[in-house]
């Protein structure tokens, strides 16, 4: 974003060429640097391969819902193809405080058969969980004092 103002701010004049390439020079390294890090974190913190195999019937999928792998093969035998939002209607996963952004993605690796192929082609065409508003959670007070019928 910062590029971005400073490169306008010399199109509209209100910038030298020098002092754009100046400024723009650190922001880069900087850019590069926290690209780096990003990367870094992302090596570190991504799941391994097998890591979804490990998991039980009472893995935890859901915390905020409390909903464990086997109440999700249970609702996945029930149905005809388990697409997620079919799972989420049936166990709740999904629909706590997080709004699945912490489970949607366990809940998807869950799903899946077949070898690692297969699964990515699967996890693709799955979709994604459905958001309900409030996208952020409320109590019952906030709502109340908003005013709004």
């Amino acid at each position: 974003g910062a590029l971005a103002g400073l490169r306008a701010a010399h199109l509209v004049g209100r910038l030298s060429a020098r002092d754009l390439q100046a400024t723009a020079g650190s922001l880069r390294r900087r850019l590069r640097r926290e690209q780096r890090f990003a990367a870094l974190l992302g090596e570190l913190f991504t799941p391994g391969p097998g890591i979804y195999s490990l998991a039980d019937e009472d893995t935890l999928i859901c915390r905020c819902e409390e909903v464990r792998l086997g109440d999700i093969r249970r609702a996945q035998a029930m149905t005809d193809g388990a697409a997620l939002n079919e799972i989420k209607g049936l166990t709740r996963v999904g629909m706590g405080s997080c709004q699945g952004r912490i489970c949607g993605d366990l809940l998807a690796h869950a799903l899946v058969s077949g070898d690692a192929a297969q699964q990515e082609q699967q996890l693709r065409d799955m979709g994604m969980l459905s958001v309900r508003p409030p996208i952020h959670p409320l109590t019952v007070g906030e709502l109340a004092e908003s005013g709004e019928d």
